[in-house]
């Protein structure tokens, strides 16, 4: 299977095609595809790296992901421990790239939701459960009905307070398979190792570059250099580790990969806006609740 582009299976005369998949994780490869994807997580929860942007994803949780933009959910390790469990129950809805040339219902909201969504979208409050609904509606329907379904799932998106965009600019650039297999592997790499000590000559080995040029390549192609994505990538791992009411700061500050509890400190407060101790008193005081 090729890293990137990603082939979507479907019919030539498909607009739509609706992808239903419970396995023991979510397919965690960095891919990209010329169809707009909505994603519907029913079950699970990770990591999700969508173009320049890194965040959670948990149940609940959907995502509209524009044409061509390089994307992967990561579930935690813990989901590829057993891997005869079913933990991972995940909706797709992939829509045709010509899609808004080819409907005359609610064209200009089509557009614009084609167009919006080259930059990532996260569906917040009443509108996540909405378009969740009507995500799950679509594995009951065919032909007509599923582009009516579909149609009345984007009228919904004219809600724009509650579409979160996840990048600051669109992701105009697609990324061939080469430079698609080399960040990939950066990715499930970092992946695997970020709670051990990561230096600049690994990584760009393992992209078969020179350090200069890796850093250059993977600006350009995540909007970030490599150590942000890192220190991100930790973070997300340590604000999971924080709602273990039992562990410490300092131990989570290591198990995440940082070796400087001042730095942790620092960089957890420029991710979050809160301190390590304010996020764990915070969720502390929501699970008393």
């Amino acid at each position: 299977m090729k890293v990137l582009p990603f082939k979507i299976p479907r019919n030539n005369s498909d607009m739509i095609m609706v992808q239903h998949d419970q396995e023991s994780h979510i397919y965690h490869i960095l891919h990209q595809h010329p169809e707009l994807q909505l994603t519907l997580i029913r079950k699970s929860f990770g990591t999700a790296v969508i173009g320049g942007h890194i965040g959670e994803f948990e149940e609940g949780d959907v995502f509209i992901i524009g044409s061509n933009v390089p994307h992967v959910f990561r579930n935690d390790e813990s989901f590829y421990e057993n891997t005869d469990l079913i933990e991972a129950d995940v909706i797709y809805v992939f829509l045709d790239e010509l899609m808004p040339e080819n409907t005359l219902l609610n064209h200009e909201l089509v557009q614009n939701i084609f167009v919006a969504a080259k930059q990532g979208i996260k569906l917040k409050g009443e509108l996540r459960e909405k378009v969740g609904k009507g995500i799950e509606r679509l594995l009951k329907v065919k032909g007509l009905e599923r582009l009516i379904q579909v149609l009345s799932i984007i009228d919904l998106l004219a809600d724009e307070d509650n579409m979160l965009l996840l990048n600051q600019e669109m992701i105009k650039q697609s990324i061939d398979e080469n430079d698609g297999k080399r960040l990939n592997d950066v990715i499930q790499f970092t992946f695997e190792n970020y709670a051990e000590k990561i230096t600049l000559e690994q990584v760009a080995e393992i992209a078969n570059m020179v350090p200069s040029a890796f850093c250059r390549f993977f600006k350009q192609r995540t909007r970030k250099t490599y150590f942000d994505f890192l220190n991100e990538i930790r973070i997300r791992h340590a604000c999971r580790l924080l709602l273990n009411k039992d562990m410490t700061i300092v131990k989570i500050c290591f198990l995440s990969g940082f070796n400087n509890l001042s730095y942790f400190n620092r960089k957890f407060k420029q991710m979050t806006g809160y301190s390590p101790l304010k996020y764990h008193n915070a969720l502390k005081g929501v699970r008393d609740r």
